[in-house]
């Protein structure tokens, strides 16, 4: 996937995730008032992220985006299984619309930077940049235009 696309399917994954996340507040600000805030601060995270992604072709937005989707990835398991404080009346309930909708966003992005780092291991085997902790999307191409004269020369252009 062409990294443009792979940037803009990951915003449209992070703004799901917060969508979910907001139609689900009513419910969980009057359940259980800090999972309510929580909410609030994921959201304004997922539209951070989606804003982040689309503008700068550099890793960091990614991993932003990654750690902001294992945050409600690890909160639905946790309100599935042991429960969290003030919050158990969900033990066990794995069918729920909306949490199935938001495992598959969370998982989708996980995902899809999983196949953009491995993009990028390929493309820079040797750890060149763009493929590193400096940018977790391969860098873009220079263009001819900006090759100095000396490589211009010594490449027979």
């Amino acid at each position: 996937m062409h990294t443009t696309a792979r940037r803009a399917t990951l915003a449209v994954l992070m703004l799901g995730i917060g969508l979910i996340h907001l139609l689900d507040l009513p419910g969980k600000w009057e359940e259980t008032r800090w999972m309510g805030v929580a909410y609030l601060g994921l959201i304004a995270a997922t539209i951070a992220c989606a804003e982040l992604l689309l503008r700068r072709d550099a890793g960091w937005p990614l991993a932003a985006a990654g750690a902001v989707a294992t945050g409600p990835l690890a909160g639905f398991i946790l309100t599935r299984t042991t429960g969290l404080p003030g919050a158990t009346d969900d033990i066990g309930n794995w069918g729920e619309p909306l949490g199935l909708a938001s495992l598959f966003t969370e998982i989708a992005t996980l995902l899809l930077i999983a196949a953009a780092l491995a993009a990028a291991s390929r493309k820079y085997p040797d750890g060149a940049a763009g493929g590193t902790a400096h940018s977790l999307m391969p860098a873009p191409r220079a263009s001819a235009d900006a090759a100095s004269p000396a490589s211009r020369h010594a490449s027979g252009a």
